[in-house]
């Protein structure tokens, strides 16, 4: 098995004006940056989920004005279409309310895998603080790298 290494980390702050068009230009030029034989985009999104027509809509937080989100809220399955066309392997971590609704088949490829890991349940909400799935996610890779152990064998 080969040892994995990260390239890069990048923390995308989405802007309020055009926020799909402008992560529609993050993640294809992730998908360009990682389109090389043995590359994984692993894409983490932590934030706040809501259903809409039975569709995950997705926003960074939660802050509201008169019962509207302030944070810019984008439709989970159109990105999860864009990353169907990458020739690359990605791997999705959504942690956010009703993540499941994002899980849907998809079509067989011979240049790349998507994998995602819904944390949650359609339309169920989800942990947060020490109990979260990030949180004990960060505390296995922690204990992990400080024991020099492999998490994959």
């Amino acid at each position: 098995m080969t040892d994995f290494k990260t390239s890069s980390t990048t923390i995308v702050n989405i802007p309020s004006q055009h926020p799909f068009r402008y992560m529609e230009k993050v993640f294809e030029n992730f998908k360009n940056k990682c389109a090389a034989i043995d590359n994984l985009l692993v894409v983490y999104c932590h934030g706040h989920g809501s259903l809409e027509n039975n569709k995950l809509m997705w926003a960074a937080n939660r802050n509201q004005e008169n019962g509207r989100s302030i944070s810019p809220m984008l439709e989970w399955s159109a990105f999860q279409t864009g990353f169907e066309s990458a020739a690359l392997d990605v791997l999705i971590l959504l942690d956010c309310c009703n993540s499941a609704a994002s899980v849907r088949s998809s079509p067989i490829r011979d240049d790349g895998t998507i994998e995602t890991i819904a944390v949650c349940g359609f339309d169920r909400v989800t942990s947060a603080g020490a109990s979260s799935f990030s949180a004990m996610l960060v505390q296995v890779l922690r204990g992990s790298a400080v024991s020099s152990q492999r998490i994959l064998r």
